[in-house]
């Protein structure tokens, strides 16, 4: 006859199980005991943890820009809304333990921490959710992380999306600190008798 052998760890045995190793914990649940008769016995995961079922303790810790709620089953299941983002920190519990995403930054459905925004683009607004950041418009520049466009200057224009302003074109001029390239081309003609250089 055969020894009876004790349900596994992580498992449960009802009536007729074959072998300790047969029923798994669900996802979302886990056991260090044994013996147990039902899943109603393995014990449901922790906030900030996840358990990927059949384990005898969590399975790790929540993912960084993901939450993870008692009875999580994955690291990565329940991401940080658009617009939010983990800081780096793998013990989330809920959705409003995301951090708002600051200016200058965009932060995507998931996001570990906030990403700056381009160069050439800005954001001047917590929680953007788009990548994109905002265009830069013309007669303004915007290196990366910046949370407001940047006048050009006088003598100088930009295009729209621009990250650094560039000198007036020859035979245009620019006396405006917001010269944009398509006002320098169409309102900022040299008049006729006169040649300007660009700086």
């Amino acid at each position: 006859m055969n020894p009876k052998l004790p349900c596994a760890p992580g498992h449960f045995c009802p009536a007729g199980t074959a072998h300790p190793s047969e029923f798994a914990c669900a996802n979302g649940t886990y056991s260090p005991a044994i013996n147990l008769t039902a899943q109603s016995d393995c014990t449901v995961c922790p906030e900030g943890y996840y358990c990927t079922g059949g384990a005898d303790q969590p399975s790790g810790p929540c993912t960084s820009g993901y939450y993870c709620p008692s009875g999580t089953a994955m690291g990565n299941q329940y991401p940080c809304p658009a617009g939010t983002h983990g800081n780096g920190q793998t013990n989330l519990t809920q959705s409003s333990d995301c951090f708002d995403c600051p200016v200058a930054h965009f932060c995507l459905i998931g996001s570990s921490v906030p990403i700056p925004c381009y160069a050439g683009t800005y954001s001047n607004v917590t929680n953007q959710p788009s990548v994109p950041c905002p265009t830069c418009p013309g007669g303004y520049y915007c290196p990366t992380e910046t949370n407001q466009p940047i006048d050009c200057g006088v003598g100088y224009y930009s295009d729209d999306g621009a990250s650094v302003c560039l000198s007036c074109q020859a035979g245009y001029y620019c006396d405006v600190n917001t010269t944009s390239k398509l006002f320098m081309w169409n309102d900022r003609i040299c008049p006729e008798g006169i040649l300007v250089n660009s700086v």
